[in-house]
C-alpha cells in the first residue's frame, strides 16, 4: 500500500493539477477562436464529448450520423483535437451515450444474455472507433464510459476485456466516470490510471448555506475519497464536478431540470468550497467543471439556472483556483 504523498510525489513528477472544462458539442466546426474563453480562466484540460445515441432496451448504438452536430462527428473530434494542442490545451476525449428521453444511463438494464452481447459489441465499437481517434492525435487521456451502474454490476467481466481492448489501440491514460454515490462499487479501478468520479455530492440539507456550513459538508465526503484513493493506490480524478447557479444548488448538485430560483451567490459559493475542501489534496489529481459552451451552442436556459460559470461571478472563482494551481 503506498501513501497520499506517495501518489502525490509521482503525480508531480508527470504533471500539474488537471484543471479542466467539459466541452458541449459544438453545431458546427469550431475553429480556434470558439475555445479561447477556456484560456481566460486559466484551464489546462479539456473534455471533449462526443455522443451516441439509444432507444431505451436497445442494443445497438447510432453515432457519427448525418443529423448530428459537427462536434460529435469523428471529423469534428480529429479537428477539435487538433486545435486543443495548438492551443496548447490537454485533452480527456469522453464519448458519452444519450438514452432516449433522457433516461439515466445508471439504470440502462437488457433483458437476456444475448441482447447484452448485442450491446457490448456496439458499445465497444462505438469505444474503440473514438480510442483509435484519442491515439492518433495523442489525447492525453481517455474515459471509456460514465455511470453505467447496472450494466457496470451485471457485466464486470466486459468492461475488464474492454479495457483490455482499448489499450491495445490507445497508449494514453484510462479512467472510468463513475457517479458520486457508486464509485466504491466499481470493480476495475486497478486496471485504470485514475479513479473517475463525478463529483455532485449532497453538501448541505438547507438554501443559502455558509461557507462554513459547505466546508462542514465535504470533511466526510472528502476523507472518504483521501481512504479510497489510498487504498486503491490510485488519484481521483473528478470526472464532472459543478454546480447550478440556483438556490439549494449544494443540496442535489445533479439535478439539472427542475425550475429553481437564481442565485449567483450561491453558485460561487459552492464552487469556493468544493476547491477549498479538495483542489490542494494530494489524493486529487484534478477535475472538469460542467460545463462550458462556445458562441454557437449557448445553453438553452440562457446561462442563469445551468451549470455554466460563463459570464457569471462563479467564473472569477474557477480562474482563481485554476491560476493558483498553474
Amino acid at each position: 500500500m503506498v501513501s497520499c504523498s506517495s501518489i502525490a510525489e509521482n503525480k508531480s513528477k508527470s504533471k500539474v493539477k488537471i484543471n479542466g472544462v467539459s466541452y458541449a458539442a459544438s453545431k458546427v466546426l469550431i475553429d480556434s477562436i470558439d475555445l479561447t474563453t477556456i484560456k481566460n480562466i486559466d484551464a489546462g484540460w479539456i473534455a471533449l464529448m462526443p455522443y451516441a445515441f439509444i432507444n431505451e432496451g436497445g442494443v445497438q448504438l447510432n453515432y457519427n450520423a448525418s443529423w448530428q452536430w459537427k462536434g460529435e462527428s469523428l471529423e469534428g473530434i480529429t479537428r477539435e483535437i487538433k486545435i486543443c494542442h495548438q492551443l496548447g490545451l490537454k485533452v480527456m476525449l469522453k464519448p458519452h451515450v444519450w438514452i432516449s428521453h433522457g433516461e439515466y444511463t445508471g439504470d440502462f438494464m437488457l433483458n437476456s444474455d444475448s441482447n447484452w452481447v448485442k450491446f457490448e459489441n456496439s458499445y465497444s465499437e462505438y469505444m474503440l472507433e473514438f480510442a483509435a481517434i484519442a491515439e492518433e492525435q495523442h489525447a492525453e487521456l481517455f474515459c471509456i464510459g460514465t455511470e453505467w451502474r447496472l450494466f457496470v454490476k451485471e457485466r464486470p467481466a466486459y468492461w475488464s476485456k474492454l479495457i483490455m481492448d482499448i489499450r491495445k489501440v490507445y497508449t494514453g491514460k484510462l479512467t472510468y466516470a463513475s457517479n458520486w454515490d457508486e464509485y466504491t462499487e466499481t470493480p476495475f479501478w486497478r486496471e485504470l490510471d485514475f479513479i473517475g468520479v463525478n463529483a455532485y455530492f449532497p453538501i448541505t440539507k438547507k438554501e443559502n448555506p455558509t461557507i462554513e456550513e459547505v466546508l462542514q459538508g465535504w470533511e466526510p465526503i472528502t476523507e472518504q475519497l483521501k481512504s479510497f484513493s489510498v487504498e486503491h493506490e490510485k488519484p481521483i480524478l473528478f470526472t464532472e464536478y459543478g454546480y447550478r447557479s440556483i438556490e439549494g444548488t449544494t443540496i442535489e448538485p445533479w439535478v439539472s431540470d427542475t425550475k429553481a430560483v437564481v442565485s449567483m451567490k450561491e453558485q460561487s459559493l459552492a464552487l469556493e468550497g468544493l476547491y477549498i475542501s479538495n483542489w490542494k489534496e494530494d489524493w486529487l489529481a484534478g477535475g472538469f467543471l460542467w460545463k462550458w459552451f462556445n458562441n454557437e451552442n449557448k445553453p438553452r436556459d440562457g446561462n442563469q439556472l445551468g451549470f455554466t460559470p460563463q459570464k457569471k461571478p462563479a467564473q472569477l472563482v474557477v480562474k482563481k483556483y485554476y491560476e493558483i494551481e498553474d
